[in-house]
């Protein structure tokens, strides 16, 4: 079993232990079936909220809710809308979310898909172009500057790597959910590293206005300055909340060495390298490959691993 690493700041300012809520896409199982295992598993009971929508109260991990992942559900009014949603399981994925968990509760978590894979649930490699992914909302520390500038420009630096070592399934490279951070975006992190939060908030909204990227940050700009956001970006599913909302992982519950316990503690490597000094280097490191003229993700993938390296840190394979 893979063992959960701990953040370098666990805990936030008001002394409260830092958790991750998860999100985990999955097919071959319709959502009340997913909903009937998860309470024999984890114990509790199911509910029905609405067509494919479903919720398990009073489970270990406490209320989780399973549903067929589409807006449409919520206007499934008509028979038509029903048997459109009844059509749609065939390729659209059942989405189990759980409420903010403590990270030691991540391999019991991996416990649960285990089994659910066991009973027949798959991942993204379970049929073309499915690209079924993980997501995890990671709690943030604290509401500054220094903390969420420095781990954003920390994944920004390192997204490239973190795709290289993590081999991203085709479907999900292909659809546009996860799309890599804009090399603009990346440039003005590192130029004006230590701005002001206003400034940082700014910097994103102007060269990233999206929630289709690998690490979503507009759910904290939403909570810290909702005006900001809702005047640049026209999109209602943005959920405003303090978590990072990292959106890159895989499900590959068919692969018998994945878990989701492995992409958190790869998640704490980017908070890791958010200490001063590494980001530093990797900020330095940056500015000269980019002084250089070429645009060889190869040789800024080999830098990030060499300067992770020289601070005694590596991204898990």
């Amino acid at each position: 079993m893979t063992r959960v690493q701990s953040l370098p700041v666990p805990e936030t300012v008001d002394g409260s232990p830092r958790r991750v809520g998860v999100e985990i896409e999955l097919g071959n199982l319709a959502a009340a079936e997913v909903a009937r295992k998860i309470c024999t598993i984890c114990g509790g009971s199911v509910s029905e909220d609405g067509p494919h929508d479903y919720a398990v109260r009073g489970t270990v991990f406490g209320d989780l809710e399973v549903y067929l992942d589409t807006r449409f559900r919520k206007d499934a009014e008509t028979w038509l809308h029903k048997a459109g949603l009844d059509l749609a399981q065939l390729v659209v994925p059942v989405e189990v979310v759980t409420p903010p968990i403590p990270p030691e509760m991540l391999p019991r978590l991996d416990e649960t898909i285990a089994m659910l894979a066991d009973q027949g649930a798959t991942g993204t490699s379970g049929g073309i172009l499915l690209g079924f992914g993980v997501h995890l909302n990671i709690e943030i520390a604290e509401h500054t500057s220094e903390h969420l500038g420095g781990v954003l420009t920390s994944f920004a630096l390192l997204e490239a790597a973190l795709r290289e070592v993590m081999q991203i399934d085709a479907s999900r490279r292909l659809l546009p959910f996860t799309s890599p951070y804009p090399q603009t975006l990346v440039d003005r992190l590192v130029a004006e590293r230590g701005c002001s939060l206003d400034a940082l908030t700014e910097i994103y909204l102007e060269e990233n206005p999206t929630r289709n990227t690998s690490l979503d940050m507009l759910p904290i700009f939403a909570y810290l300055d909702p005006d900001a956001v809702t005047n640049r970006i026209d999109d209602t599913a943005v959920s405003a909340r303090p978590t990072f909302h990292y959106r890159l992982p895989d499900c590959r519950l068919d692969d018998a060495g994945w878990s989701v316990t492995a992409e958190w503690n790869r998640w704490t490597v980017i908070e890791r390298a958010a200490d001063e000094a590494v980001l530093a280097d990797l900020c330095g490191a940056w500015l000269e490959y980019r002084a250089a003229g070429r645009a060889v993700r190869a040789d800024w993938v080999e830098t990030c691993h060499t300067v992770l390296a020289a601070h005694g840190l590596e991204i898990p394979v």
